[in-house]
């Protein structure tokens, strides 16, 4: 018998047939219940079908709650909230041709899995870009995996004297891509959006607004920083760096255009005069003594020595959102280095010029500079 929910789980066919089975011997005891029998195989065959609405019964109460929902409920139920979803993205790269191509032409990128179809002519030939042709590919792929490739394209559809293109080189990402959101993230919403009521121009509704939209990592939301009415927001990458400047572009003109500021022709309230802006990069220049192993010296490891430090401040760069200030800090750049093949040991590390940690400003995140060891 099911007098609990707990039951729903330890329950199973077998359970239900010897229930059912005890109930006949009860009431009629001379009738035969033996495995085999024929009240035993017509019961088990009714007894699968309990199990299956039982099952179906879990499935319908887990749904109810978003703790237990599937990615599917968890969906609905954020739909009747009204609440945004980050569905995943593709990657936007810059390329350069020195013959015209045809939007909707694919290239995939030396070394990659991914193909990258043309979208749009960006910049026509000039004296000054080197009489290229400019155009921006969007990655066929969703997910971060787009962002990662640049360099040598290869075409991949019948494109029109490709023979003859000798230069054809992904230059820049655009616009990062990003994973969407995953069920965890969706739930998380959810939860926040009952902290929370609609779009009223709170910091949470800024952040909740400005984190669903594409080409955004994070955000900084600033009330009051020019005077009343004014709110500030400053955004990162998907990948923790800099956004272009055609997605800080897209935020502002979703939040509050520049043409018509203040009146509410976009998500921020009337009155809120919105400005979008980009994290700052600041430069990380670093000067070191180190000793190496034998037949090593700074040139030879120079690349090794950089792909570490870059490692490094994308972990701190990762943080931005959830940190006051970023801070790098020289011994976790000495651990770093400490780890490579060629050194053998490092110290009087500067950063900047001076032999301390080094804190950056709040809307600020670390590339970096030069580095001499």
């Amino acid at each position: 018998m099911l007098e609990t929910l707990d039951d729903l789980d330890a329950i199973d066919a077998d359970d239900i047939v010897e229930e059912m089975m005890e109930s006949v011997e009860e009431n009629h005891p001379d009738i035969d219940t033996r495995e085999g029998s024929i009240i035993y195989d017509s019961t088990a065959v009714v007894a699968q079908e309990l199990y299956s609405i039982i099952q179906s019964i879990k499935l319908i109460h887990n749904e109810t709650y978003v703790d237990t929902a599937t990615l599917e409920g968890l969906i609905m139920r954020c739909e009747e909230r009204g609440v945004e979803i980050k569905e995943p993205t593709c990657a936007l790269l810059q390329a350069k041709f020195d013959l015209p191509v045809n939007i909707g032409d694919v290239f995939t990128i030396v070394d990659s899995q991914m193909n990258y179809e043309i979208e749009e002519l960006i910049e026509e030939p000039t004296v000054e870009n080197g009489m290229l042709y400019f155009y921006s590919l969007r990655c066929q792929e969703d997910g971060e995996e787009g962002n990662l490739y640049l360099g040598h394209l290869i075409p991949v559809s019948d494109i029109e004297n490709s023979d003859m293109l000798t230069v054809a080189e992904a230059t820049e990402l655009i616009i990062s891509a990003t994973n969407g959101d995953d069920e965890d993230a969706i739930r998380e919403k959810y939860y926040q959006s009952c902290q929370t009521g609609r779009f009223g121009g709170n910091i949470a509704d800024y952040k909740g607004k400005v984190l669903t939209m594409e080409g955004v990592g994070g955000v900084k939301v600033y009330p009051v920083w020019n005077g009343g009415g004014t709110v500030k927001c400053v955004i990162i990458s998907p990948v923790s760096d800099k956004p272009s400047e055609d997605v800080v572009y897209a935020v502002q003109e979703a939040l509050d255009p520049v043409t018509g500021q203040g009146q509410g022709l976009g998500w921020a309230p009337i009155g809120h005069i919105v400005t979008v802006e980009a994290v700052t990069e600041q430069p990380v220049n670093i000067e070191t003594s180190i000793e190496y192993k034998t037949g090593w010296a700074f040139e030879a490891a120079k690349s090794q020595i950089e792909e570490a430090i870059d490692t490094y401040l994308k972990e701190v760069n990762q943080e931005w959102q959830d940190t006051e200030s970023l801070k790098v800090r020289i011994a976790q750049i000495e651990s770093a280095l400490l780890d490579l093949e060629p050194i053998v040991d490092i110290g009087n590390t500067k950063i900047n010029g001076i032999e301390e940690n080094l804190i950056l400003g709040p809307d600020s995140i670390a590339v970096r500079g030069d580095v001499i060891g």
